[in-house]
């Protein structure tokens, strides 16, 4: 085999390893890079996904709860139903951004059961917002016990009145309207429901006629009329005390009517509603749960493959090295033995020793300038040999004869030089090619380890990312529990 082929196939070989170490660590960055996209686009934002719907159904139940408190301001009641908007922002946001994200098989089946049991939750709520919205009134409970308590001190009022008149007395009750709890209180009252506030209007005129009529008795009174005193009383009074007690049975209906709306709210909010999105929040966690696992899975396999390209790469590089080096050892010996024996020969015949022989038994360039020098060193050995025979026969061309014998001589120790130059110099190439290559394997292997550790970290860090936000999850569900287990006790409580 030729020198030149045996140092090309030397090379090739080299080539080779890093052909497989560019593949292989290829094929590993490729996986790495896969399962890191995956990740950023697929795991983090379902666990953000989760995260949103989570927290938007916590905010809501929490809007909840605060609108069914009976002691609420209408003004802080319609606070938290104008908040559901930004809730339901925030929840939408989430949900609508997990639907159109890939899913595995498992996670389509969860999040089938997901939207069946959200339409469920979105229709009670639906329910219990519309219930706890229609109480307009500011602390409706205590309303009503308001409005009891001036009813009965109109009628207590009344029968002080009565007393009067049969003992024939003036009345010291109080005869200004504006001044009684009833008139105190038509005063400071306000609220934002119109139709409450002109059930309260209807209510002023008979009111005022009845303080006006003890007015009108206690002029009797004092005219000393005891008798049409009395019929005042009987045709008049009593007739104007039911009309007002008329009109607080339509105040006191009314607010029970809103009491009621914020009972069946809770009733609502405690029971249906409050079960179905037990089970909705449930499932949410498992999703979640499933989601966070399938982005470590896909972490751990992005990860290994990136360790086992690692490893192959510098699996490799070692054994491009060794490769390299022995080859190097065989064609050096192979080439450097053989070189030092062409070059003793060739300062021997320089020196006219014309008796020794390489017989090299070799095809190569080095084996075909041996035999081409032993082939000149024996034409050399013959021709001074029949210089020396016609000398000694007195042929007179034997100067002609010697100067031939010199230029071949020369010849061949100029060719024997162009083709050791030659050889040398294409060892010198082929060697600097086969370490061209071993850098480049090292090289390529340095980045290939170099971008599978990058993707690495970077997995490393989304997966915290994601941890961080199931995290986060998990402890606005537990708040979200502990929220619902203080209302129900303050329930409990109440009842």
């Amino acid at each position: 085999m030729k020198i030149f082929a045996k140092l090309t196939g030397s090379f090739a070989i080299v080539a080779a390893i890093c052909a497989i170490v560019g593949v292989v660590g290829w094929q590993g960055i490729r996986s790495t890079n896969h399962g890191l996209t995956e990740v950023s686009k697929v795991s983090l934002p379902g666990c953000k996904a989760m995260g949103l719907i989570m927290e938007g159904m916590n905010d809501i139940k929490s809007a909840e709860r605060t609108m069914i408190i009976s002691s609420l301001t209408a003004k802080q009641r319609e606070h938290a139903y104008d908040n559901l908007g930004k809730r339901w922002a925030t929840f939408n946001e989430g949900y609508d951004l997990y639907s159109t994200l890939p899913k595995t098989s498992s996670q389509t089946k969860l999040w089938t059961d997901v939207k069946a049991d959200t339409a469920v939750w979105k229709a009670e709520h639906k329910k219990l917002v519309e219930l706890a919205h229609s109480a307009k009134l500011d602390d409706v409970e205590s309303l009503e016990a308001v409005l009891w308590h001036l009813q009965l001190e109109h009628v207590n009022w009344v029968k002080k009145l009565a007393a009067a008149v049969a003992e024939g007395q003036e009345f010291t009750g109080q005869l200004d309207p504006t001044k009684c709890g009833m008139g105190k209180w038509l005063a400071s009252f306000t609220s934002s429901d119109n139709a409450f506030n002109s059930k309260v209007a209807a209510i002023v005129a008979p009111h005022e006629h009845l303080h006006s009529l003890g007015r009108k008795i206690n002029d009797l009174i004092s005219q000393g009329k005891t008798a049409a005193a009395q019929k005042v009383f009987r045709d008049e009074v009593k007739p104007a005390l039911k009309e007002i007690e008329r009109h607080f049975a339509i105040l006191i209906s009314a607010v029970q009517a809103q009491i009621a709306s914020l009972d069946q709210a809770r009733e609502i909010g405690f029971g249906s509603e409050r079960a179905i999105f037990s089970k909705l929040t449930e499932e949410l966690d498992v999703l979640q749960a499933n989601v966070l696992s399938e982005g470590d899975h896909t972490r751990d396999k992005a990860a290994a493959t990136a360790s086992r390209s690692t490893t192959f790469a510098i699996i490799a590089v070692l054994l491009g090295v060794i490769i390299a080096l022995i080859f190097g050892v065989i064609l050096a010996k192979g080439i450097a033995g053989p070189t030092q024996k062409v070059m003793k020969i060739l300062d021997e015949m320089s020196k006219g020793h014309l008796n020794d022989r390489l017989h090299l038994q070799r095809s190569d360039e080095i084996g075909q300038m041996a035999a081409t020098l032993d082939n000149y060193a024996d034409e050399l050995q013959n021709g001074t040999v029949k210089a020396l025979t016609m000398l000694a026969d007195g042929d007179l061309t034997f100067e002609a004869k010697v100067n031939d014998a010199e230029d071949a001589l020369g010849n061949a120790l100029r060719k024997a030089g162009d083709d050791l130059n030659m050889i040398v110099g294409e060892i010198n190439v082929s060697a600097q090619q086969i370490a061209s290559g071993s850098v480049q394997v090292a090289d390529s292997s340095q980045a290939l380890s170099q971008g599978a550790t990058e993707s690495a970290a970077s997995l490393e860090q989304i997966t915290a990312s994601m941890t961080e936000l199931a995290s986060q999850t998990t402890t606005n569900a537990e708040n979200a529990n502990q929220a619902n287990q203080l209302s129900q006790k303050s329930r409990d409580d109440a009842e």
